[in-house]
């Protein structure tokens, strides 16, 4: 983080969320794309780089990674961080309704978690379709509901409160947790075949005391409802959640551990 002051949103986000939730998630999926030495890899939506920079050793420096996102804060993240061997990663600002690659460039496009925070989701289904080689694949996961994930869902809740907001401009990330919206979704851009299946993972956080307040920042990179207060307001914000969600807290809480159970869907599609 860049100060306990003002922390960056897009830091907090990597450093945090980074190693409890979106390393073991890139896994799932790294596992599931099973690139071959060689391929072209778009991180779609890649935020802070996770996927790419994970991905990258295995295409070796035969092969390229590329990782779009269209946040250049979540970008000075991802160019600022270590990698982990293989080809120099290639990152792009941009949008997943006009990505700005060649046609049947990548053999295979991956996308945490980002499905769901694109604005016109026919369009950038044809674009993946489009910068997909024929036979190239998609692999890509969306959280299941806040149905759930019931502490997610009371932190929302007491957020949309105390916004006076809608809970669906707050609880954006969980918004395509219905796996028949998702396949329609995929299968709009034209893909020859979609497999959509769910799957669940425990992820640990290491600062349970400090979890809502990194919460607060980390969703400022990443969510418009959260990005639109400032830095003294997400603080006091977090702080006031804090002390209204402590029971449900305490449920997930060992130590200072807290352990969580995640659902996702995952999709592979294949042009």
């Amino acid at each position: 983080m860049t100060g306990e002051s003002s922390p960056n949103p897009a830091q907090v986000f990597e450093d945090f969320f980074g190693p409890a939730m979106f390393q073991p998630w890139a896994k799932v999926l790294i596992d599931l794309a099973n690139p071959s030495e060689g391929a072209n890899v778009l991180d779609l939506a890649c935020a802070t780089g996770t996927v790419a920079r994970m991905v990258a050793p295995r295409v070796g420096s035969d092969g390229s990674v590329a990782g779009l996102d269209f946040s250049p804060v979540m970008l000075g993240v991802a160019q600022s961080s270590p990698v982990y061997g293989g080809p120099a990663i290639q990152w792009q600002e941009g949008d997943a309704a006009a990505l700005p690659y060649d046609d049947g460039f990548f053999d295979v496009v991956i996308s945490q978690h980002g499905l769901q925070f694109f604005p016109d989701r026919e369009q950038s289904a044809r674009e993946i379709s489009r910068v997909l080689k024929p036979g190239g694949r998609l692999v890509a996961n969306v959280w299941q509901g806040t149905e759930v994930h019931p502490l997610f869902r009371a932190l929302f809740e007491f957020v949309a409160k105390r916004l006076d907001a809608p809970f669906a401009t707050v609880s954006l990330p969980f918004s395509l947790g219905d796996p028949d919206e998702l396949d329609a979704y995929i299968r709009s851009g034209g893909f020859e075949t979609v497999d959509v299946t769910p799957q669940k993972l425990e992820i640990e956080f290491q600062s349970a005391d400090r979890f809502v307040q990194l919460s607060m920042i980390g969703a400022a990179a990443a969510i418009p409802a959260f990005g639109a207060l400032d830095a003294g307001e997400r603080t006091r914000m977090g702080q006031e959640i804090a002390t209204q969600l402590a029971s449900t807290l305490a449920t997930y809480v060992t130590g200072d551990i807290l352990t969580m159970p995640t659902a996702v869907n995952i999709v592979v599609a294949q042009r």
